[in-house]
């Protein structure tokens, strides 16, 4: 299941199976609250492991499903009216920059996009889901 709740946190579950993954290494990522305000969470399927975000089996070693998929995502959300960043892969960039404007630790918004530690001793230990969670409600709601 992509979307899970973990205490009583929503998150989603980002896996490699779904596609590339900046550490090869699954991880949970707490979800906005506006995002659960606008019923996100009601997607998740308790007794379904079928990917919300992905097709299992979808594409091949040229374009592999992850692509296929982040292809349809990005002309969705360019028919919203949202043309920046580009390119799609443009948002991991924008959202670097709104947690910085945040003040969010870097540690924080490298354990929510799953960047590599910059030293050994910033890989010891965990970033609790609690912190990444008020992190992640740190940063403002898209309007549209």
């Amino acid at each position: 299941m992509d979307i899970r709740l973990e205490g009583d946190i929503w998150c989603i579950h980002i896996t490699p199976d779904a596609g590339g993954v900046k550490t090869n290494e699954a991880r949970l990522v707490p979800l906005h609250s506006h995002l659960i305000a606008q019923g996100l969470t009601q997607l998740a399927k308790a007794d379904d492991d079928t990917p919300l975000f992905y097709t299992k089996g979808a594409g091949n070693e040229v374009n592999p499903g992850s692509k296929i998929r982040a292809t349809a995502i990005a002309k969705w959300v360019r028919s919203l009216g949202i043309t920046a960043p580009q390119p799609n892969h443009g948002w991991r960039h924008r959202f670097k920059t709104m947690t910085r404007a945040a003040n969010i630790p870097e540690y924080q918004a490298d354990a929510i996009q799953g960047h590599a530690p910059a030293t050994q001793s910033r890989d010891y230990g965990l970033a609790p889901l609690a912190i990444l969670q008020a992190a992640i409600d740190q940063l403002p709601m898209y309007e549209l």
